[in-house]
């Protein structure tokens, strides 16, 4: 069977996925893994097949969108009744 993990180019996506894929190749399987160039020396580092695809993390950052729209400020009335 072929196999391949994917992820953003995160090690926190990544490093889960290796114990897996070590196990899936001791299991005669073909293993590979698609993610940005930013990884891919972690990866094949260990022996796996790596194809290089998406934007980097540096391309995936973008600034904050700013709200079209404020929703008003609401007050608590100190007499509401509730105790």
């Amino acid at each position: 069977m072929r196999i391949l993990f994917t992820s953003c180019p995160a090690y926190g996506h990544v490093n889960p996925m290796l114990p897996l894929a070590h196990e899936a190749r001791l299991a005669g399987h073909d293993v590979a893994f698609a993610t940005d160039a930013e990884l891919a020396h972690e990866i094949e580092r260990r022996n796996f097949e790596t194809w290089l695809v998406g934007p980097s993390r540096a391309r995936q950052t973008r600034p904050p969108v700013r709200p079209t729209r404020t929703w008003p400020s609401f007050r608590l009335s100190s007499g509401c009744g509730c105790r």
